[in-house]
């Protein structure tokens, strides 16, 4: 076998531009003695090198791997599932030969030269809200129990933020350099423009769009424009997405001030509550939970006076001890 040629596939494999049909013979190649030769010299010559593990550790992590190996090499391997059985062997000798070869490089280099980039993390506490000005100038209103983190400098061709709750965004544009919000289920991606991301673990995820333009992108194929005033709607148990309406006005320093419910089920509404006053509410008939309201207040107004109209027309009743609320 070509040792040399498959030297070249192997590199081409790790990153990811080897043919299909290269990929029985690297296959064999990494199953036989000659591999194990050439990733034995690679380590050898790496443990001649100044570094601050000692040579005989080097060994020791060395034939600690190539036992692994051993035993995903005893595995009987089917043609069709080479991808999936060969997985984990690949990427553990992957692991071996780009530590082999990089981490002198970073050690003496990276960690020296270059500042290391500290993730910038702002958290607003359950009941709290904040406000806070990106490096580009963009504003962006955090609701109750909401997280978000960013690169301080924004650096690389596009400016991404991470969100776990809900926040208001109002961005500055910059045509090149997209605008990229994260979510578990999906990405917003604009250039400039205003529009609300709520992304709570237990409950429902939405878009929704004020001014601009955003594209919503879910993690398989689902692509999809929002116009202004349109809401996305993602479930996430089921993880699809539903087309909505929202009536958000371009005050967002006012609208992050109020909680706004549209058509929005008393279940769906109670999570709500319980996130901004740090309360806790147990309902005795589960069938009211899926009554909807519509409706606005202001986060200043006092949680009872929420609950008092909500109650008005005795749609339900309420009990308070302390923070725990029964709902009957």
């Amino acid at each position: 076998m070509d040792n040399s040629r498959q030297k070249s596939n192997y590199k081409k494999f790790l990153n990811n531009q080897l043919a299909s049909s290269e990929m029985s013979e690297l296959n064999d190649w990494i199953h036989s003695t000659e591999f194990d030769q050439y990733a034995q010299d690679i380590w050898d010559e790496s443990s001649e090198i100044d570094f601050e593990l000692s040579k005989q550790t080097q060994r020791d992590i060395y034939f600690k791997i190539g036992e692994e190996i051993k035993i995903e090499k005893d595995r009987t391997i089917h043609p069709i599932n080479f991808y999936r059985h060969n997985f984990s062997l690949l990427m553990k000798i992957a692991a071996v030969v780009i530590f082999i070869l990089l981490s002198t490089f970073v050690a003496k280099h990276i960690l020296t030269d270059i500042p290391r980039q500290v993730e910038t993390v702002v958290l607003t506490p359950k009941g709290g809200r904040s406000k806070t000005i990106l490096p580009d100038g963009t504003e962006v209103w955090m609701n109750s129990d909401s997280k978000i983190s960013y690169q301080p400098n924004f650096d690389g061709d596009e400016r991404i933020i991470a969100l776990e709750g809900e926040a208001f965004f109002k961005v500055v544009k910059d045509a090149t350099k997209p605008f990229i919000v994260k979510t578990v289920g999906y990405d917003v991606k604009v250039h400039g423009t205003a529009f609300k991301v709520s992304h709570y673990s237990n409950s429902d995820s939405r878009v929704d769009l004020v001014e601009g333009k955003v594209e919503v992108i879910g993690k398989g194929k689902y692509r999809t424009f929002l116009k202004p005033h349109e809401s996305i709607i993602y479930d996430a148990k089921n993880s699809t997405f539903r087309l909505g309406h929202n009536q958000i006005s371009e005050e967002f320093d006012k609208e992050s001030a109020n909680l706004v419910f549209q058509d929005e089920s008393l279940k769906a509404i109670l999570i709500r509550l319980e996130r901004h006053y740090g309360v806790k509410f147990q309902v005795k008939e589960e069938a009211i939970l899926s009554r909807k309201f519509t409706g606005t207040f202001s986060l200043n107004e006092s949680l009872d006076h929420i609950l008092d109209v909500m109650s008005s027309n005795n749609i339900f009743w309420y009990k308070r001890n302390g923070n725990l609320l029964t709902i009957y």
